[in-house]
């Protein structure tokens, strides 16, 4: 039987070892069978002992968590590129907004815009000839969630045109659902509904 100093100091030997490993050392082979031998011997005389694990499992699992924490690293700054890849200035859809004589308020007949959607959240008026005369108003741009017949879902404004060129599309608003684009004329009630005055409308077409 192996003497019991031995088998401490081997442990001892073992525990320093572990303790010292770093996630590089993770490849190394399991502790020599002697190792494991001298354990076995030394606490085989007692029943309630727990039973001796390889520690080779335990690595082997170790690897498996550092290596799935590395994919989702990978995962993210992935992300992070794409997302950068579709900054500023990279134009993913455009709408030509047309003025429907039949339903839409008679300010917009001699109205036109154009408008993009950059980097999936801001939408861009690029080009407009709009009408200025509107007394009390302002002109108010929305995204539409429509059906597939043209009626309106659901809507979301996304400011006054004329306090800037660029919109942010609101969180939660994904301009692929919201995909119809409109300007109409809104009074200065305090009402946020749309006032159903609409000048311009037309859908996002991808670039």
């Amino acid at each position: 039987m192996t003497d019991e100093s031995t088998v401490e100091s081997e442990l001892a030997r073992v525990v320093a070892t572990l303790r010292d490993v770093e996630p590089a050392d993770l490849d190394l082979t399991a502790p020599p069978a002697s190792v494991w031998d001298g354990i076995v011997e030394a606490v085989r005389g007692d029943a309630a002992a727990a039973p001796v694990v390889d520690l080779s499992s335990r690595r082997r699992r170790a690897a498996g968590a550092l290596l799935a924490a590395a994919a989702v690293v990978v995962l993210v700054v992935a992300g992070a590129a794409v997302l950068l890849s579709s900054g500023d200035g990279d134009v993913i859809a455009r709408a030509e907004l047309a003025h429907d004589a039949a339903t839409f308020d008679e300010l917009g007949r001699e109205a036109t815009a154009r408008v993009e959607l950059v980097g999936g959240a801001t939408i861009r008026l690029a080009d407009a000839a709009l009408p200025t005369e509107l007394g009390e108003a302002d002109l108010e741009l929305w995204l539409i969630e429509a059906d597939e017949d043209g009626q309106v879902v659901d809507l979301v404004s996304l400011g006054i045109v004329g306090e800037g060129t660029e919109f942010t599309v609101p969180a939660g608003y994904d301009p692929s659902v919201y995909s119809v684009v409109d300007i109409s004329v809104e009074p200065r009630d305090g009402e946020a509904a749309h006032s159903g005055r609409s000048i311009l409308r037309g859908p996002l077409v991808e670039a």
